[in-house]
């Protein structure tokens, strides 16, 4: 987070929050109890399926849900692809988009944030 205020301070901009695209509510409300202005989408939905791993069947495999049993993986493959990629965009929209990583995940938004002529930052 102080690496973003930092950014920020760089950047003027003053009136800002900080969107944050995670599949672990436990590092939402890490960043959330430093920082008010963190907002994760969907988070509700998120806390759900907290410690069940990835919910893409096909994607990473049907072993990497371990908290959860196949047909339940399966019933809920839609939505949450739709939540990540709903989060993808979400991320396009930013005034500044921050990647600690880059991924597949990070490949949209980052193409949508240069379209727009906007500030990127990949950590290394």
């Amino acid at each position: 987070m102080e690496s973003v205020s930092e950014l920020a301070a760089e950047y003027n901009l003053t009136d800002y929050r900080v969107f944050f695209a995670t599949d672990s509510p436990e590092i939402a409300r890490l960043y959330r109890a430093h920082d008010q202005r963190v907002f994760v989408f969907d988070a509700e939905a998120k806390e759900e399926i907290e410690g069940k791993g990835f919910i893409m069947p096909g994607w990473q495999g049907w072993g990497r849900s371990h908290g959860m049993d196949p047909e339940e993986k399966s019933e809920r493959c839609a939505p949450e692809t739709i939540r990540a990629f709903l989060d993808m965009a979400l991320l396009g929209y930013v005034d500044m988009l921050v990647m600690s990583k880059r991924s597949s995940f990070t490949f949209f938004p980052s193409v949508m944030m240069v379209s727009r002529v906007c500030f990127l930052c990949a950590l290394p």
